[in-house]
């Protein structure tokens, strides 16, 4: 059992302790020491994103502390979900939590800090865009960093990106695009020449415009039905048996709204995906996965990012099937 030195700046957060007997060896550790010897101290670092940054920075600074963590001061792991995930139950845990860093901390303070923090071996607090597109080999032809290979799977960037998503939408994966189009047609694509795919009504003009010469090309059987009438959303699904049903949840520009726990029973019914287009909505307002949906795509060029400056698609699952086919490299 140690005795760890709480750094001069967070003595404040302890009614003046400067001391916690802590038997472990991690960050994460000297967190949940903390908050056993002085209640609620850890969960009012953990509820602002800054004040974690802050906690870390002063904490590996202190040579006991490093010592005791294994960390050296100069590197700060980026990604702070290994410093909060058990505080407050964790997974499985009285809190009801799955311990990611969006259930302890606003989602705000979230966003703000892009999951992260900074990059750990420049301090800058806006990672870097990867400009190269091939990675080195050595003499053997093998890679010098086996996570990459060729930028369109393997940019840190949008894998960022990606695991922000992820966490957003309490999702098993998330896939970054082009475009929202590319991301619809990913999903599309992984249906069969035969099958049928049941499209919502009055909803953005380039999607329908897009599936319908899509399915038109490719021989599947295109069914358009207005969602917001879920009678006769679910009619048409048990006639159809669709192994795709598309909706907006909003619907652009109608603001249809749908039910997707109705949709996604009448779906299930018959073994087909039921695919969400929340690009209106956003994670922030519709967690579509947790009503039953099994993908859930948005043009992040619009309410995600802001309809300025980026354009970009993103498709995240809950683990359906159909995943491998339509997030796999077009290679």
């Amino acid at each position: 059992m140690a005795t760890v030195r709480i750094p001069t700046p967070l003595r404040g957060l302890t009614d003046g302790e400067a001391t916690v007997a802590c038997p472990g060896a991690t960050v994460g550790d000297v967190l949940r020491a903390l908050d056993r010897e002085h209640p609620g101290v850890a969960s009012r670092i953990i509820d602002d994103a800054g004040m974690v940054q802050r906690f870390v920075n002063v904490f590996v600074g202190e040579r006991d502390v490093r010592e005791l963590a294994g960390l050296e001061s100069a590197v700060v792991d980026a990604d702070v979900l290994s410093i909060v995930p058990a505080v407050a139950g964790g997974a499985g845990g009285a809190s009801g939590h799955d311990g990611s860093l969006a259930d302890h901390i606003g989602v705000g303070s979230f966003l703000a800090h892009g999951g992260g923090t900074h990059d750990p071996f420049t301090g800058a607090v806006v990672p870097g865009i990867p400009v190269a597109t091939t990675f080195a080999r050595d003499d053997a032809y093998a890679l010098t960093s086996d996570d990459h290979m060729y930028v369109r799977d393997h940019d840190d960037a949008v894998r960022r990106v990606e695991a922000v998503v992820q966490r957003l939408e309490g999702a098993a994966a998330t896939r970054v695009f082009a475009s929202g189009m590319a991301a619809i047609t990913a999903v599309v694509r992984s249906l069969r020449p035969g099958q049928t795919m049941v499209l919502q009504t009055a909803i953005y003009w380039a999607a329908t415009a897009t599936l319908r010469r899509l399915c038109e090309h490719h021989g599947i059987k295109l069914v358009e039905v207005d969602c917001v009438d879920t009678l006769a959303a679910e009619a048409i699904i048990a006639a159809e048996r669709p192994a795709l049903v598309m909706v907006e949840a909003l619907s652009n520009p109608m603001m249809g709204v749908v039910d997707i726990p109705a949709l996604a029973a009448a779906t299930h019914a018959v073994g087909g995906t039921l695919v969400v287009d929340a690009t209106v909505a956003t994670p922030l307002s519709l967690p579509a996965l947790s009503l039953g949906a099994d993908l859930v795509l948005h043009s992040a060029t619009k309410s995600m990012n802001g309809h300025s400056d980026v354009l970009a698609g993103v498709v995240s699952t809950a683990d359906d099937p159909i995943w491998p086919k339509c997030s796999r490299a077009s290679w």
